[in-house]
């Protein structure tokens, strides 16, 4: 723990911290004159402009000359100055920058003995455990804060809530104190109710086992006229087989008559029909017999020629045939 307090270390990490605020000063000052030459350069543009507006490319008299000389000469002034202070500032920043890595490079030798001269007394990682707890106290602290504040802010809020909720309720009192009656008139009304309630719950399950029984009953009845019915609708129907067979009996004597006299009649047609056919059968026959006499006749006719013309032939003499017409009647 001694060797973990070391005085020179502790002026090491002094030196190093002096040294990081004086950097961090002396970028701000370099972020300053930065900003300062923006601004010059602006300026310069808006008097370019403004000259450009004001002469529109005249030429300028010697006054005129004289004082913006005088002008140049102080921006040139100022420039120069900014110059070298931002040559001086970054010649600083260079300085501190190689002075940052040396110390860096030193900060990492001490932590490497520290480290070492922990692990020798046993103690390892405690300047890490201690950095880890300070960085905790720190934020037990910032939360500890918070916590205040947020306290502060919810006891302002429960004053401000009481103090509306208490103007609400001397507000609302008056209307409590009508509506208190009126609470005690309904809890009465409410039990008045639920008897009535009662009572009709009662009620209404008699009347619904006396609808219930009152349905079984007609169902029977509907069941039983309806067999009525279908029986019904038999007979009836058996009736009119009963009237149509007697209606039937009844004219069977006058229908045997009508068929009787139907079947006389078709078979006097049926005998004139045969004997028209047997007649047409005798004519075609005999025109048959004719047709075949009259060929017969031809044929005789056509041998007798052939045997007179071989006949004439044979005695070489010349013969004379006369053209004779046959008639043929059919």
């Amino acid at each position: 723990m001694e060797d973990a307090r070391d005085p020179s270390l502790v002026a090491f990490r002094k030196n190093a911290k002096d040294l990081a605020r004086r950097k961090e000063a002396l970028s701000n000052t370099l972020r300053n004159k930065q900003d300062e030459y923006e601004e010059i350069n602006k300026e310069v543009l808006q008097k370019k402009e403004f000259f450009e507006k004001e002469y529109g490319g005249a030429k300028m008299t010697d006054e005129d000359f004289q004082e913006y000389g005088a002008k140049m000469r102080q921006e040139g002034k100022k420039y120069n100055d900014a110059r070298k202070m931002l040559k001086y500032f970054q010649q600083e920043n260079g300085l501190l920058s190689r002075t940052a890595e040396v110390t860096k490079k030193n900060l990492q030798l001490e932590e490497e003995k520290l480290e070492e001269l922990e692990r020798l007394h046993g103690v390892t990682g405690f300047t890490e455990l201690q950095a880890k707890l300070e960085a905790v106290s720190t934020l037990k602290q910032d939360k500890d804060h918070q916590k205040e504040r947020s306290m502060e802010e919810i006891s302002k809020l429960s004053e401000e809530l009481n103090a509306k909720i208490n103007v609400k309720r001397e507000s609302i009192e008056p209307i409590l104190k009508e509506v208190r009656p009126l609470r005690a008139s309904h809890a009465e009304l409410t039990k008045s109710m639920k008897e009535a309630k009662k009572k009709y719950d009662s009620v209404l399950a008699d009347i619904e086992s006396s609808r219930g029984n009152i349905e079984r009953e007609v169902n029977k009845i509907r069941r039983h006229h309806t067999d009525q019915r279908s029986q019904f609708q038999i007979q009836r129907a058996q009736l009119e087989n009963y009237r149509s067979l007697q209606d039937r009996i009844q004219d069977a004597e006058t229908w045997r008559d009508v068929l009787q006299k139907k079947l006389r009649e078709s078979e006097i047609q049926s005998k004139q029909l045969r004997d028209q056919q047997r007649s047409i059968r005798e004519q075609k026959s005999q025109k048959k017999e004719e047709e075949a006499a009259v060929w017969r006749k031809m044929i005789k006719l056509i041998q007798l020629k052939e045997k007179d013309s071989t006949s004439n032939i044979r005695k070489n003499r010349p013969v004379t045939v006369r053209k004779e017409q046959d008639r043929l009647v059919l």
